[in-house]
């Protein structure tokens, strides 16, 4: 087994239909499928399973497992019977402190399906981006975890990709491209450059708020007020 820098998480949304995105998870160093879309992985990419050298780990609870995979797979299974945290979760915290050299975590399948999910999803990236800070509920194992490290990580689809901010930043993107900006934090303020609709004195109370925007610059710069979490969304 080689370095593992770069993790891709399957969640049980719905699996990507994309054929540059099923290439993209191929490249990943390691997977970590939560055990609800082991299935759909099987039916996509089957033959990772046979690479018995491969990094590959099903986790959860097990209850969406047969018995007959369960058997089959018991060498990869990492199994997590506490329910505070989903599998998304499970899986997000078994990375970081598994492989000591990480540097990216991607996310598929963790929209879709059904919304609420898909809603709790997106606003768990925002988590994960505290807790590589050492914040949140999740701060204090991850930080120790990842040791100083700063991984980045991104939920991709077939639609689009979302990641998460917590300071003041810029993002690298075409003149045209659609943008979409989310936040839990009310008091939240920001600046824009290089956006059709600048958010500078937009009061972000409502998801809705920075949703829906264009970019009219290759680089569009977001300036936090104060560090807090926002959610980005780019087209894939």
């Amino acid at each position: 087994m080689g370095v593992v820098k770069t993790v891709g998480i399957i969640a049980a949304g719905e699996y990507p239909k994309n054929i540059n995105i099923h290439l993209f998870i191929r490249r990943c160093d390691a997977i970590i499928c939560c055990d609800g879309a082991l299935k759909r992985l099987l039916k996509n990419w089957g033959s990772i399973v046979d690479k018995r050298n491969y990094p590959f780990t099903i986790i959860g609870d097990m209850d969406s497992l047969s018995p007959e995979l369960q058997e089959k797979f018991k060498d990869r299974i990492e199994r997590v019977e506490e329910q505070d945290f989903n599998d998304l979760t499970k899986a997000f915290l078994y990375a970081v402190k598994k492989y000591r050299w990480l540097q990216k975590i991607y996310i598929f399948g963790a929209s879709g399906k059904r919304e609420d999910h898909s809603i709790a999803n997106a606003s768990l990236l925002m988590e994960y981006a505290k807790a590589i800070e050492g914040e949140g509920v999740l701060g204090e194992q991850v930080k120790a975890a990842l040791g100083g490290k700063t991984p980045t990580v991104a939920m991709v689809s077939d639609y689009s990709t979302m990641y998460a901010m917590t300071h003041t930043c810029s993002i690298n993107c075409s003149v045209g491209d659609s943008i979409s900006f989310i936040t839990n934090d009310p008091e939240l303020k920001l600046k824009s450059k290089g956006l059709e609709w600048p958010l500078d004195g937009v009061c972000l109370d409502n998801w809705w708020k920075a949703t829906l925007n264009r970019s009219t610059a290759k680089k569009v710069e977001i300036e936090f007020n104060k560090k807090s979490t926002l959610l980005i969304i780019l087209p894939r």
